[in-house]
């Protein structure tokens, strides 16, 4: 795929999860669990800006074809669709996260402490991946353009 095809992948994805994102929002206002609700909703939109940031920056970056492949795929699907899952998973079950959770209330279940663990573990080697090959992709210019 050539970087003008991949750039608009990127972006229409980023864009993508930003409606899902807002979709994520409307049970903030309905359901009894709305401060997990919101906390779901931040964080997918946090992560449909950074698949647009680097959908916009894509340009810029100087990577091979397997690295470009690497990043633009842990952008788009772990940190965006990935983190839309796991932000449904946590408002379905009501799982409490450290802003979330009252005091003194009981841990979750031990399968959905797993789920979570897991995932955010997924989720945190996904975003230093794409962070790092997008930083390494813009790095000095070796006299040549590419």
């Amino acid at each position: 795929m050539d970087t003008a095809a991949r750039q608009r992948w990127i972006l229409r994805h980023g864009f993508t999860v930003l409606v899902l994102a807002f979709v994520l929002g409307f049970p903030t206002a309905f359901a009894a669990n709305h401060r997990v609700w919101l906390g779901a909703h931040l964080a997918a939109m946090m992560a449909a800006i950074f698949i647009i940031l680097v959908g916009l920056s894509w340009r810029h970056l100087r990577l091979s074809e397997r690295q470009a492949h690497i990043a633009s795929g842990t952008v788009v699907y772990a940190n965006g669709y990935f983190a839309l899952l796991v932000g449904l998973f946590v408002g379905i079950y009501n799982l409490p996260g450290p802003a979330t959770a009252p005091p003194g209330s009981p841990p979750p279940a031990a399968w959905q402490g797993a789920v979570l663990y897991f995932s955010s573990a997924v989720l945190v080697v996904a975003d230093f991946v794409f962070a790092g090959l997008v930083a390494y992709g813009l790095r000095e210019s070796t006299g040549e353009e590419p």
